[in-house]
């Protein structure tokens, strides 16, 4: 089954893209769980995913990035780890949201939803069963769908400029749009591939527009592409593209 992941932007400025998107996991799951009053242990409300189940929900993520990020967040204080099964050979590890987290997310029961609950037993159960289309996008006490934004790798205007130049590129070229997920993860793909450096970054979205590529990929250590690099135009591509729209 096929997800759309989403972050909150206060959340990845605070614990960074990667950090953001388990947050938000956690996060929907706390918060259906507080609705239907379920998991309430010890004045908090927990949800709970085997190492199995959190491969499966972000595949992208090895099984040491996974637990990286949430021994990480742990330690910032944006969320609390414990073991609450009932056998005691099982360790899988329960989750919930710390308070400054919740912020984030609007976290406040409504009364209007809490008498729902209570009073409509029936309604309750069909709601646990049935899981929305949208169970990865929390809805605030506002009904209001949280927005989410694009999150730069690196606060650069020089990037930020050659990143709009590369889409305006491959607008040129009929290549399919970015969605913002898929935006999102061709950033942090390139964050990844130019090792955190932000030169590195903005010589491989250069080559990959003076080459034509329809993606954008390490740059490999020879004389033809090092040659296109420095061949390559800023200011001559941005005419060319304006007087592509123009025409």
């Amino acid at each position: 089954m096929k997800r759309d992941l989403c972050f909150n932007s206060e959340a990845a400025q605070m614990y960074g893209v990667d950090g953001a998107i388990m947050l938000h996991h956690l996060a929907f799951w706390v918060y259906k769980n507080k609705l239907n009053q379920k998991n309430e242990i010890d004045g908090h409300t927990w949800t709970w995913n085997s190492a199995s189940a959190l491969r499966a929900i972000f595949p992208f993520w090895k099984d040491n990035q996974i637990r990286r990020i949430l021994t990480n967040l742990e330690k910032e204080g944006a969320i609390i780890s414990a073991v609450h099964n009932r056998a005691r050979w099982d360790r899988t590890k329960w989750y919930t949201i710390t308070e400054k987290v919740q912020q984030f997310y609007q976290f406040q029961k409504s009364e209007h939803a809490s008498t729902e609950i209570n009073t409509s037993k029936s309604k309750k159960q069909k709601n646990d069963v049935k899981k929305t289309s949208h169970q990865y996008q929390i809805v605030n006490t506002d009904s209001k769908q949280i927005k989410t934004h694009i999150v730069y790798p690196y606060e650069n205007e020089e990037f930020k400029k050659i990143w709009i130049l590369w889409k305006q590129d491959r607008s040129n070229r009929k290549i399919k749009k970015y969605t913002k997920v898929g935006e999102q993860a061709a950033l942090k793909k390139l964050q990844d591939e130019s090792g955190g450096d932000v030169n590195t970054a903005i010589k491989m979205i250069q080559n990959s527009i003076a080459n034509g590529y329809q993606g954008i990929f390490a740059i490999k250590n020879n004389r033809k592409q090092n040659a296109a690099v420095q061949g390559f135009d800023k200011s001559k591509l941005l005419d060319h593209l304006k007087q592509t729209r123009n025409s």
